[in-house]
């Protein structure tokens, strides 16, 4: 018997203890308990992976076995996906790019790297469906659509981020106006969370 969580007769989850399973093999008429010892079958042992081993996972994805560091900050072995792609995919490259919503501009080659590359201009690019009034990042002498205020919660990371363009001043003062407009302001001119 073990203790276990399983599926009730009325379709409720319970916890109770259960008769564990056997693991069983089909050997002629009746059905005999299959022997395994503590270090299992012979040929089934596995090796332990190195750095830059690669296999597919059980979705058929490429999988590689690197050090990384997670999510606490501490550094791990494991598996992790081969050329994932980013959430913003870089883009260095010459042609037209949606910067905005309704906005398209044309690029030369390391154009974008080198807008990005000033200060607070970092994100500038990665709002594609934000109207271009919505945008507080020149206001503070950072590149233009950037410092994105279409909800709430930009509207504090706006605040928040704002030392990091050339005039904070000008993104708070930017955010304020349109915080007001949208009714995000509390009584104490801070924006309210809800």
């Amino acid at each position: 018997m073990i203790l276990k969580s399983y599926v009730g007769a009325g379709g409720k989850r319970k916890k109770g203890r259960r008769v564990k399973k056997r693991k069983t093999s089909k050997r002629g008429k009746g059905k005999v308990r299959r022997k395994t010892s503590k270090k299992g079958r012979k040929g089934r042992k596995r090796k332990s992976p190195k750095i830059g081993d690669t296999r597919r996972n059980d979705a058929g994805r490429l999988v590689v076995y690197k050090s990384y560091v997670g999510k606490n900050g501490i550094r791990k072995k494991g598996w992790r996906i081969k050329n994932k792609k980013k959430k913003y995919a870089s883009f260095s490259g010459k042609g037209k790019r949606r910067v905005a919503k309704g906005v398209t501009r044309t690029f030369k080659r390391g154009q974008l790297s080198s807008i990005r590359s000033r200060p607070g201009s970092s994100s500038y690019g990665q709002y594609k469906n934000i109207p271009a009034h919505l945008f507080c990042g020149s206001a503070g002498g950072a590149a233009r659509y950037s410092y994105p205020v279409n909800s709430r919660k930009r509207a504090i990371a706006a605040l928040s981020y704002a030392h990091r363009a050339p005039r904070p001043q000008g993104i708070r003062d930017c955010v304020h106006k349109i915080a007001a407009s949208k009714g995000w302001l509390g009584p104490r001119g801070h924006i309210k969370r809800r």
